[in-house]
């Protein structure tokens, strides 16, 4: 009940003055504003972009809607909603000239033709990710899903990064071979800056932080058993704590 309850209030969201046809009007993707939420149906067509009013800090390892007071959010895009079909929310990082993104994790069978699979979880499931692009186009927003590989040569990136966004004419990016250390290129200056974050194995976009100058969306080991599950948390870092390669 309490979840229907979330849900309608949710919906009930329609007073906003954001009108769909003003380009004007359009929510600010590109800031990397952590209390910028994004719901989307897995269909890509209907997405919902709200704004975290609230004091308390964002659940981010439960970043659902039952974990949030249903005052604290409020509708920015459309300028009216339906009943909303997931109630899972996620943070909308900056990709530069003012667009927005969202990683998409995936999951596949290694051998989807074996009968049994047997092994370690890594063993048997492969894991990649794309991102969904926001882009305005005749005063709405509308997306565009781009894969790893084309990010990494859009922005001269290795075999293997990810791209986490760009902030302060700096952009971000993390490689699963070297999975402790988050990377930051300086798009104006000849400087790329890494933080080492012990435990991380997941990094999926960087925000505004809001204690230091940037946070970091990422899924850490919080045992140091190999095969201990992990949390999704953010992790805040400063620029003068970063080392200059």
């Amino acid at each position: 009940m309490k979840t229907l309850l979330v849900i309608f209030a949710v919906a009930a969201l329609c007073g906003s003055n954001v009108r769909a046809d003003d380009a004007l009007a359009l929510p600010a993707l590109g800031t990397g504003d952590p209390k910028l939420l994004v719901w989307m149906n897995p269909d890509l067509i209907q997405f919902y972009i709200l704004a975290y009013t609230g004091e308390k800090s964002l659940p981010e390892q439960y970043l659902f809607a039952d974990n949030i007071e249903a005052k604290s959010l409020k509708l920015l895009y459309p300028h009216h909603a339906g009943t909303i079909g997931g109630i899972d929310f996620q943070h909308c990082f900056p990709f530069g000239n003012g667009q927005g993104f969202l990683r998409r994790m995936h999951y596949d069978l290694r051998n989807p033709s074996a009968h049994q699979q047997v092994g370690t979880a890594s063993e048997i499931m492969k894991e990649w990710s794309d991102v969904v692009l926001f882009e305005e186009q005749n005063g709405r927003l509308v997306t565009k899903v781009l894969s790893d590989e084309t990010l990494n040569q859009k922005f001269d990136l290795k075999p293997g990064s990810r791209f986490l966004g760009e902030l302060d004419n700096i952009r971000f990016y993390w490689n699963q071979q070297n999975e402790d250390t988050i990377f930051g290129r300086d798009t104006k200056k000849a400087k790329v800056y890494c933080w080492k974050i012990p435990g991380v194995y997941i990094v999926l976009g960087v925000l505004r932080g809001t204690r230091q100058d940037y946070e970091f969306v990422v899924f850490r080991q919080i045992h140091k058993f190999a095969n201990a599950t992990g949390e999704k948390t953010v992790i805040e870092v400063s620029a003068k704590d970063a080392v200059i390669e």
